[in-house]
């Protein structure tokens, strides 16, 4: 069989191509923090279509998880529902059945569903008690960000102040002695849920790849009064 093109590396343009879209995400990681875009695009267009587009085709597990999996489904062991699957329960069977819109025939059914997708990043949804008593409190809120139309959208992350990043309280003040890192920056930075991201051997040099390790710094410095 002709080789994956996963395999030939700098022989495939599409390969390339995607190296090409992965590397570039660096680049644009530092350009769009702090500020470096307007809420109008950040909501519209680098999350609104960007994100989704880039991570279906830069990212993902290892070639050889991808054709492992491929081996389970061709001996029959795993099956696919399809995309934009839609789950529900059967209670007259007591089972949980997945459909596809773009896939005929009947529903799957299941005694057992088990939920293996991280769950998107949102803090106003939220199961950590600390940042729910944050909130409850006023001590921190999630950031706005305005539309084209000049409609106020929430943020997936906190509002904070420029960095070393202290949260914003619901009446607009800073809290002494508080300060954010990582994933709940989301709304400042983007691709926080690789945070502090290793530098890939021959990939890409840009600083992005230790900024959260910077924050961490900035913010030990800041609680150290230097």
């Amino acid at each position: 069989p002709p080789p994956r093109r996963s395999a030939l590396g700098e022989e495939d343009p599409v390969k390339m191509a995607i190296g090409a879209l992965h590397h570039g995400r660096a680049v644009l990681k530092t350009a769009v923090a702090d500020g470096g875009i307007t809420d109008e695009s950040w909501v519209a267009g680098l999350r609104g279509w960007f994100e989704s587009f880039v991570e279906g085709l830069a990212s993902g597990p290892p070639a050889l998880r991808a054709e492992q999996l491929a081996a389970l489904a061709r001996a029959g062991v795993v099956s696919f529902v399809g995309p934009d699957p839609r789950f529900s329960v059967d209670r007259r069977s007591g089972r949980f059945t997945a459909t596809s819109p773009w896939v005929n025939g009947p529903p799957v059914a299941a005694k057992t569903m088990v939920e293996a997708l991280a769950p998107a990043n949102r803090v106003s949804v939220n199961d950590s008690p600390l940042l729910e008593q944050l909130l409850a409190d006023g001590m921190v809120r999630p950031r706005l960000m305005m539309t084209a139309e000049g409609a106020p959208v929430q943020a997936t992350g906190l509002d904070v102040t420029p960095h070393p990043y202290r949260p914003v309280a619901a009446n607009g003040s800073v809290t002494d002695g508080l300060y954010v890192l990582g994933l709940q920056l989301s709304a400042t930075q983007w691709g926080t849920a690789i945070a502090a991201e290793a530098l890939q051997t021959g990939g890409p040099t840009y600083p992005s790849a230790q900024r959260t390790l910077r924050d961490a710094d900035e913010i030990a410095q800041a609680i150290l009064g230097r």
